[in-house]
């Protein structure tokens, strides 16, 4: 039987929670714009920028920024990543200010059973 750490809360379902989670992230990924690029090894960085005509998703840039280390995970076959360096702030322009992010992740594989020592 395959259990999840959520499935351990009772009278939550994983498969709901999960659903409702992505459902959240799609709807504030219209007010961002995302991008990422490998930067040697295992290392990928990561640039989210607020759109300028918005409404709400101020406070999500962190929330997005694991969305896509957790995507870029799954797509690469990595088991997982640690969050090297992650920054937020206002960039000024012309047509006004935006939110923007930016931060390092590298990816990490567990040794296959046959690789432990």
């Amino acid at each position: 039987m395959l259990t999840t750490p959520y499935s351990l809360v009772p009278g939550i379902n994983p498969v709901i929670l999960g659903v409702t989670t992505a459902a959240a992230i799609n709807a504030l990924l219209p007010s961002w714009s995302l991008d990422d690029m490998p930067i040697g090894g295992d290392k990928y960085r990561i640039f989210l920028r607020k759109k300028t005509f918005s409404s709400g998703g101020d406070g999500e840039a962190a929330q997005l920024f694991k969305y896509r280390a957790e995507q870029i995970t799954a797509t690469k076959g990595y088991n997982g990543y640690q969050i090297l360096e992650f920054t937020e702030g206002l960039d000024s322009g012309v047509l006004g200010t935006q939110r923007v992010a930016q931060g390092i992740i590298q990816c990490q594989k567990s040794p296959s059973v046959g690789e432990r020592k």
